[in-house]
């Protein structure tokens, strides 16, 4: 994966910060909250800890609010609507209670 500067990166950059500063202002969805916190817990022990992706090189915390994913779903999918979310949620056993404790 190239970790170059691009127009793709440079949108997705303004994407995430701005969906960053949305969550701050609490105007975030809840369902597009809780999938960003359940990317930070599967980027907890690399990305976070350094301060930017492994896979694309941008920042984070703003990268785990871009709606494409940037691993190809190898550690989460793009971002879902509410519906898919809880199915995933489902699927894959996830329970953000435990996630956050």
């Amino acid at each position: 994966m190239s970790k170059k500067i691009t127009i793709k990166k440079v949108l997705q950059f303004i994407e995430g910060n701005a969906k960053l500063f949305g969550d701050y202002i609490d105007l975030l969805p809840q369902h597009e909250k809780e999938q960003v916190v359940y990317r930070s817990w599967i980027c907890k022990d690399e990305c976070m800890q350094v301060g930017y992706c492994k896979y694309c090189g941008c920042s984070v915390p703003g990268k785990l609010y871009v709606k494409e994913s940037c691993n190809e779903g190898e550690l989460f999918p793009d971002l879902m609507n509410s519906e898919l979310w809880e199915e995933y949620k489902k699927e894959k056993n996830i329970n953000l209670d435990e996630l956050l404790h």
